[in-house]
């Protein structure tokens, strides 16, 4: 029979050892050294003849695991795998889709203010419209008004030109009659003389 230190060093000893270590890993853990674990469990099926009770009793578990593990592991990792990658994907999908959502945002307040500007453009345009159709208006009204006012210009003008004719010639005929009174004035001097004259040859009666 072996001694104790033999037992204790012997390739059995290490290979349950070794499967106690990865046995205390998470589930997760085990799944990803299942490779390993299979190695491991192989070995102390194979060395079997030799082993207690007890440790039978564990290799028969770890047998039991390793088959499990063997048909799950694949797909447990698979589907964990799908699963990470599909989270990475709605990760990246929420981030492009915030990302776009926040562009929109941005967008629409832009696109608002533009529209904001457009109106208030138009509403000038509007009221300049209206200032322009009243200056073109008020620019007729003075038209019509300033050619009314050119014919009583020119009617005025011709009324200035008949009068000043009409003063030259007045002019003409006042000098004339100026030097007329003069003789006139003459005339009436020796008239008064004569009218002296006889008043004092009037007899004493």
């Amino acid at each position: 029979m072996d001694s104790p230190t033999s037992v204790l060093d012997s390739p059995v000893v290490k290979t349950i050892k070794a499967l106690k270590h990865l046995l205390r890993h998470d589930i997760d853990g085990l799944i990803e050294q299942v490779d390993e674990f299979s190695d491991l469990a192989e070995d102390l099926r194979l060395a079997s003849w030799r082993l207690t009770n007890e440790e039978l009793r564990f290799l028969e578990r770890i047998m039991r695991l390793k088959s499990e593990l063997a048909s799950e592991a694949v797909y447990i990792q698979s589907v964990e795998g799908v699963h990470q990658l599909q989270h990475e994907m709605f990760s990246n999908l929420s981030d492009q889709t915030w990302h776009l959502k926040e562009s929109m945002r941005i967008h629409e307040e832009l696109l608002n203010l533009a529209f904001t500007e457009e109106e208030a453009v138009t509403k000038r345009m509007k009221a300049l419209e209206d200032e322009l159709n009243a200056l073109v208006q008020k620019k007729e009204e003075f038209r019509v008004s300033n050619k009314d006012e050119i014919v009583i210009l020119l009617a005025k003008r011709h009324d200035f030109a008949r009068l000043q004719v009409k003063t030259k010639h007045l002019e003409l005929e006042l000098k004339t009659t100026e030097e007329d009174l003069v003789k006139t004035n003459k005339c009436k001097c020796a008239l008064e003389d004569m009218q002296s004259m006889t008043l004092d040859a009037i007899p004493d009666v």
